[in-house]
């Protein structure tokens, strides 16, 4: 129960940072570092920034659930 809770609580939080994210790209006030990273990756490959975004943002979280 305890992990599906993190796990809500991660996809609200990445919700509410992908709703930032989408607005500074659309105002053109400059992106954070992370969001460069996913500008180049659409750039380079082809796919969207939200894909890029989420495979990161789910390694990411692989990451913190394995040194949990």
């Amino acid at each position: 129960m305890r992990h599906l809770l993190s796990f809500v609580f991660f996809m609200a939080g990445l919700f509410t940072i992908a709703v930032g994210s989408v607005c500074m790209i659309m105002a053109g006030i400059g992106l954070p570092p992370w969001d460069v990273l996913h500008t180049g990756l659409t750039k380079t490959w082809g796919l969207t920034f939200g894909i890029w975004s989420q495979i990161r943002y789910r390694i990411e979280h692989v990451f913190y659930w394995l040194l949990d």
